[in-house]
């Protein structure tokens, strides 16, 4: 949509136009009769968004408005710089071109300018046209230029079409602009240079292009009178296909089918049209909207609009039809109220005034806009609640209460006396203090009955807390209130809450286990220990992922992390099911600070002398066992230093092994581990890795230097297959029996990575393990292997 500055003609051929235009007057009255005027004032540009509201560039000044299709302003936005193009899209926004400053500004809703299309200023010679497609593609015409620019929704310019020339696909003066969605074209109006007996001159034409550019076809003959053109300011395309086309000179919009065939006129003698400028098609009504300038109005043409009646619904229904409901003109509208279950009608609103409580609605003949708005409430019941002697319930009598409401009912007994039983709508519910009827849906009763206390005898409930943690139960609150008399049968829940960045490590004497409750029943003195350890201490392996102490496993066979019937939780630590003479280990590395015991609980499902589990601390075996155990616990006292904490499954001829397991695990207070953690990958992957005759790996290590960053460190390489064990040399790139260096660097603050070919083509088939192992020994000091990774590879022979 654009403005242009209008040439007038001499009075004969004004007048000539005019019996030419009124020649042609209702030609297409059926399809576009006139329905309106909207007075707006001299309008040099407009433009229709996708909710039929009105922007409109004034007439000699610089001042942008926004109306309704009565005119109404809804919004304004002064100041412009020589506004001279208007389009919309269908997200509200609005394009304003600027002769001034060459740009194109995109306004939002609020008349605010989020972007302008490609540079901005500067971008245009002068943007005399704007079309936005459905996709949100935006065309401007530079008629400067003598272009069709390209931009996609967020403003980057895409490419551009035409060249200066009066020729097929090239444009002079490009007036106006349309997008055909339905064929997927952009129609151009221009004023191409013809010769006539008065010589060259201005002529009028329309071209057809495809989305991307490319010339399709086009149509126009210079002159006055039914199909002719003379000056085309305004183009758009109606839902069946026609080409609308306002002719500023002659004071009509001429119709046209896709193809240039002359269609109808449209001018009503009554109403004239005086330089009708912009023309646009409502997208909802169908409408045909002409900008005439000369008359200070917009013209309506098309179909009657349709009333629309708003359906709206409170909570607790529905209304069907609902929503916005176009109403064909001086038909009825039947509505049904529906109320969800528990709901009812409360009140129904036809344009703010009450029609009763109904379920059923018609609205009559409807000539024009309504309102409608169904409100709904609860059903409403009432709870008997009533009490025998020695006590009383709260709230009493007939309690009201609203369907999905959940009241609840507090008994008390009297001195003397105590709960006998609760009966809800008959049904005794046990001796409960408090009830709570969940989400009520009908009337209920309900009665407490109370009955004498007896004289019961006492005992003592005394707890000890070790660690930093707390124990509460019915009158306990321990460290603090560690002790409490009970009468006898008394059943007492003592639970267990550890105090920040500590875990609940067991429960000893009268309570046994690691639940963080623990029920007795007072009918004895109890004596109950409750023990918290920090939670760097206590792994019980629930946790998905990577623990947070360095465990490590191998062997001839890794351990695994298992859902089975475990101490505590779901998950322990898994041995695997070996051959006889093999072993497999899980160990850690710990550097303690004070001296301490480890515990730890296994269980072993084995025949006696078929198997064995281990426990080494530093190499020095503290603990073995090798018959068949439900869950036990061990501990032992551990000085404070770095160690190895190693357990051991060894399998021995036979083969009478069902299970082993290992789980909550307690380790004397230490230091966070504090080494670099590599990371070993073979052929991309952490294994394992089937490889065949011939097979070569590819080894990459990378090693996070971690709070060791600087400390010298030497990397090797190892592979084991059965009982021997192989290092790779850094240096030759053999193998050999003893312990050769792969890398040595010191350790970087980041990290570094280390990757070598392994030809492991000349193994035997079988099982191999391969290791990465860090140390960070200084030269010459003894060996200190602190971290490793670990791949299997199975090599196969053809």
């Amino acid at each position: 949509m654009r403005t242009f500055p209008i040439r007038m003609l001499p009075l004969a051929a004004v007048l000539l136009l005019g019996l030419a235009a009124s020649s042609q007057a209702g030609t297409l009255a059926g399809d576009y009769p006139r329905l309106a005027s909207i007075r707006t004032g001299k309008i040099t540009a407009m433009a229709l968004d996708g909710a039929e509201q009105l922007c409109l560039l004034e007439a000699g000044g610089s001042r942008l408005l926004v109306t309704s299709r009565q005119g109404r302003v809804q919004a304004s936005l002064a100041g412009l710089a020589d506004p001279i193009s208007l389009a919309a899209d269908r997200q509200g926004r609005w394009y304003v071109g600027s002769a001034e400053t060459g740009s194109v500004e995109v306004l939002g809703p609020t008349l605010r300018q989020p972007f302008a299309l490609g540079q901005g200023a500067g971008e245009f010679g002068r943007p005399s046209a704007i079309a936005v497609s459905r996709a949100g593609t935006v065309y401007v015409a530079d008629s400067k230029e003598q272009q069709i620019k390209v931009f996609d929704p967020a403003g980057r310019r895409l490419f551009a079409f035409g060249s200066p020339g009066s020729g097929n696909g090239s444009f002079h003066f490009p007036t106006a602009l349309a997008i055909d969605e339905a064929a997927g074209e952009v129609v151009v109006t221009d004023l191409p240079i013809i010769t006539s007996p008065r010589g060259p001159h201005e002529g009028a034409r329309v071209q057809f292009f495809t989305l991307d550019g490319g010339y399709r076809r086009s149509f126009g003959t210079y002159g006055t009178g039914a199909g002719l053109l003379m000056k085309p300011l305004g183009v758009a395309v109606d839902a069946a296909g026609r080409v609308l086309v306002s002719d500023a000179q002659q004071g009509v919009v001429q119709v046209f089918d896709r193809q240039g065939a002359f269609i109808g006129t449209l001018y009503d003698p009554e109403h004239p049209l005086r330089t009708p400028l912009a023309v646009a098609v409502g997208p909802a009504s169908g409408q045909l909207f002409v900008a005439s300038l000369n008359s200070g109005t917009v013209e309506v043409y098309g179909p009657s609009p349709e009333p629309i009646v708003h359906v709206l619904a409170s909570a607790g229904g529905r209304v069907t039809p609902s929503g916005d409901i176009p109403v064909p003109f001086g038909q009825d509208l039947s509505l049904t109220l529906a109320p969800d279950p528990g709901h009812h009608v409360t009140q129904l609103l036809v344009d703010g005034s009450d029609a009763g409580a109904r379920t059923a609605y018609t609205l009559a003949a409807v000539t024009a806009d309504h309102t409608v708005e169904a409100r709904f409430g609860r059903d409403s019941f009432a709870i008997a609640a009533s009490a025998a002697a020695g006590g009383r319930i709260a709230p009493a009598g007939q309690v009201p209460a609203l369907f999905g409401d959940s009241p609840v009912f507090a008994i008390t007994a009297d001195p003397g006396f105590e709960i006998a039983d609760l009966l809800v709508d008959g049904i005794s519910v046990g001796a409960t203090g408090t009830y709570t009827f969940t989400r009520v849906t009908a009337s209920h009763t309900i009665r407490a009955l109370f009955r004498p206390v007896a004289v019961t005898r006492t005992f003592e409930v005394a707890v000890a807390v070790a660690g930093a943690g707390v124990v509460e139960a019915s009158g306990i609150r321990c460290p603090g209130d560690c002790t409490e008399t009970c009468a006898g049968g008394t059943e007492l829940v003592l639970v267990a809450a550890a105090a920040p960045e500590q875990v609940f490590a067991g429960w000893g004497g009268d309570c046994a286990g690691t639940g963080l409750e623990c029920r007795l029943t007072a009918d004895s003195p109890k004596t109950v220990t409750a023990r918290f350890v920090p939670a760097a201490d206590l792994d019980t392996f629930e946790a998905e992922g990577p623990s947070s102490l360095p465990w490590l496993t191998g062997g001839d066979s890794p351990w695994t992390r298992q859902a089975v019937a475990s101490h505590s939780g779901t998950m322990a630590m898994a041995a695997p099911t070996l051959a006889p003479g093999q072993m497999s280990f899980l160990e850690v590395p710990l550097a303690t600070t004070t001296a301490g015991e480890v515990t730890f609980w296994s269980r072993i499902v084995a025949e006696p002398g078929m198997s064995a589990l281990r426990f080494l601390v530093d190499n020095v075996e503290l603990g073995r066992w090798s018959a068949g155990q439900d869950w036990t616990d061990a501990g032992f006292n551990i000085p404070a230093g770095r160690h190895v904490f190693r357990w051991e499954y060894l399998q021995a001829e036979g083969q009478g092994f069902d299970g082993l397991w290992l789980d909550d695990v307690i380790f004397p207070a230490h230091l966070p581990p504090a080494w670099p953690l590599p990371d070993l990958k073979v052929n991309h992957g952490d294994g394992p890795l089937l490889l065949g005759a011939g097979g070569q790996a590819l080894v990459s290590v990378a090693v996070a230097a971690g709070p060791q960053a600087g400390s010298p460190s030497t990397g090797y390489l190892a592979l084991k297959g059965g009982k021997r064990l192989f290092f790779l040399d850094g240096a030759t790139g053999l193998w050999q029996l003893r312990p050769a260096a792969l890398a040595a660097a010191p350790l970087a603050e980041d990290s570094f990575t280390h990757t070598r070919v392994a030809d492991l083509g000349g193994l035997p088939a079988g099982l191999y393990t391969l290791y990465y192992v860090t140390d960070v020994a200084p030269p010459g000091a003894a060996s200190h292997l602190i971290a490793a990774d670990q791949a299997v590879i199975q090599v196969r022979r053809r």
